[in-house]
């Protein structure tokens, strides 16, 4: 019931530690270089995913075309917002200053979901997305000082 939780949370420290990892990186590389070889590991970790399990093939025979329009959108929007992100990560004066912007699409995407996808806001929803909107702009402001 509150697996999602977990979820989110591994998922906050493994983009926490592999944000650390990507500025140590872009230290000696272009991020972007260190991008297209993250992107290749990651598809080829994919790939290998994908050929072990031979119920796949039954997915991709029922894909439709619509879905493949789909994938592709999602795909580039990924590929626009990686390479941003590592670009900000390696940029920044902290790393942490580039998260507090990016992560701006926890906001668009909870009033996204609730113009587009119906699904519900709460007051304590409201309240720390207008927490997180003045926080994000104050650790902005005053990145520089």
């Amino acid at each position: 019931m509150l697996s999602w939780i977990i979820y989110a949370l591994i998922s906050a420290f493994s983009f926490a530690i592999g944000d650390v990892i990507v500025v140590k990186g872009s230290s000696n590389t272009d991020p972007y270089t260190l991008f297209i070889v993250y992107t290749i590991i990651m598809g080829l970790c994919c790939l290998i995913y994908f050929m072990l399990h031979p119920y796949n093939r039954e997915i991709i025979n029922k894909f439709g075309m619509s879905n493949w329009n789909i994938v592709i959108l999602i795909s580039i929007m990924y590929l626009i917002a990686y390479t941003t992100h590592f670009k900000a990560l390696s940029t920044a004066p902290n790393p942490g200053y580039a998260n507090s912007l990016v992560m701006f699409h926890v906001i668009l995407l909870s009033l996204g979901s609730y113009y587009f996808l119906h699904k519900p806001l709460n007051m304590y929803t409201i309240i720390g997305i207008i927490m997180m909107f003045i926080g994000g702009i104050l650790v902005t402001v005053y990145s520089q000082v």
